[in-house]
């Protein structure tokens, strides 16, 4: 989004349509919303492609992108997320080797025990 930064706004409307991948896309005057690395700006729910689209409707005489906290999340999510899908979620699994240790189930009784046979003595060790 940074590339919108400071930029006059050169539309009048911001809409949305349907993908073929039934993803829903935004379009300012019917034309593509890019992220900053070129990828279509788009977002699998429909609610949430009507709030991005009112974004860029609220949008002043000049854009920015500080107010438009949906459109900024998804195309980072697209941007440097989708394309490093493995690596992100490799990321995610070393963090929840962690995490799961704060983190205990309550029930069911077979699970308990499985966390305090496998955890506990990380705890303890702590």
């Amino acid at each position: 989004m940074a590339k919108w930064s400071g930029v006059k706004r050169f539309y009048k409307k911001a809409d949305i349509i349907k993908g073929l991948d039934g993803l829903f896309l935004i379009v300012l005057d019917n034309n593509l919303v890019k992220t900053p690395s070129g990828s279509e700006l788009s977002v699998p729910s429909l609610a949430l492609a009507k709030a991005m689209a009112g974004e860029w409707n609220a949008q002043g005489e000049t854009i920015d992108p500080n107010t438009m906290p949906l459109c900024k999340l998804s195309a980072t999510a697209i941007d440097r997320i989708k394309n490093k899908r493995d690596e992100v979620i490799g990321i995610t699994l070393k963090i929840v080797e962690t995490d799961l240790l704060c983190y205990r189930a309550k029930d069911p009784v077979d699970l308990v025990s499985l966390q305090d046979v496998s955890w506990q003595s990380e705890l303890d060790w702590g």
